[in-house]
C-alpha cells in the first residue's frame, strides 16, 4: 500500500461570504425571473440599485404566474408584454411569448 505524503502546512479558512464578483464587460440586457417565493419590490430595486449603476441598458422581467414580461429601463419607463413578441426598441432583441410561457 503506498501512502500519500500529508503536508505540513495549514489549510487557510475559506470565507465564503468575501467573493467580490467582477466582470470585464457589462451586458446590455439582463433577464430576471421572479420565482413565486420572492418578492417584485426586491427584485425591482435590485435592478434600478444595481444593474442600471452598472450601465446595463434594460432589464427583462419575465413573471411566469401572470405570464408577461416587462422590460425596465433606467429612466424608469417600462414595456409590458402580455402576448404576442416582445421587442427591445433599442438592441431590437426578440422574443416570442408563447415560446416562453408554452406548457
Amino acid at each position: 500500500m503506498t501512502r500519500i505524503p500529508t503536508t505540513t502546512t495549514k489549510k487557510r479558512p475559506a470565507y465564503f461570504t468575501h467573493f467580490y464578483i467582477t466582470v470585464e464587460a457589462v451586458p446590455l440586457v439582463t433577464i430576471e425571473i421572479l420565482s413565486p417565493e420572492q418578492g417584485m419590490n426586491s427584485l425591482i430595486n435590485r435592478i434600478y440599485k444595481k444593474h442600471f449603476p452598472a450601465s446595463v441598458k434594460t432589464a427583462w422581467l419575465v413573471e411566469p404566474t401572470l405570464q408577461t414580461i416587462t422590460l425596465l429601463h433606467p429612466d424608469r419607463s417600462r414595456d409590458v408584454f402580455s402576448a404576442g413578441i416582445a421587442t427591445h426598441s433599442v438592441t431590437g432583441l426578440q422574443i416570442d411569448l408563447w415560446a416562453v410561457f408554452a406548457g
